[in-house]
């Protein structure tokens, strides 16, 4: 099969899913969770005086944003899998590690994920700096092929 036909069946899956308000609304919600805080946890939002990161580089804040509405996404096709017993792929780990992964990555390129300073591991995971991009990255294709799997799923078992 054709990449462009699988890209639109996976479209036709996530819309059906997102047609059910109460998965409409999930998404909403973890959207409205998940982007602010993957913003703060990123370091793109600096919370003493409240304000954005002045050293924000534009890729990796969109790629953080990505992945943080992709995660959304995930969970509630996921979920939605889970729901109405449909097998498939095992989307849900492939999915978790990329929103985790995502924790890693910074929008700042001198900068590491506040996260791990609060955790004490400021010095030990400094490098993490340097690969942001690349973390980024990694993350979001993780999801994007979590998301695929699970919307492969849904789609032949309700269009198929």
């Amino acid at each position: 099969m054709a990449f462009q036909e699988k890209i639109s069946q996976d479209f036709r899956a996530i819309k059906e899913v997102l047609a059910t308000p109460a998965y409409a609304l999930g998404f909403l919600a973890l959207t409205i969770i998940l982007v602010p805080l993957y913003v703060i946890l990123t370091g793109m939002l600096l919370l003493n005086p409240i304000e954005p990161n002045p050293k924000i580089e534009p890729i990796n804040a969109f790629l953080i944003i990505l992945i943080a509405v992709l995660s959304g996404l995930v969970i509630v096709v996921t979920l939605f899998k889970l729901k109405q017993n449909i097998a498939g792929k095992q989307s849900g780990k492939t999915g978790a590690v990329g929103s985790f992964l995502g924790l890693f990555a910074t929008a700042c390129p001198v900068c590491q994920p506040i996260w791990l300073i609060w955790l004490g591991l400021g010095s030990a995971t400094a490098f993490l700096a340097d690969y942001s991009t690349l973390i980024a990255l990694a993350g979001t294709l993780l999801l994007l092929y979590s998301l695929h799997a699970a919307a492969q799923a849904v789609h032949k078992k309700t269009c198929g």
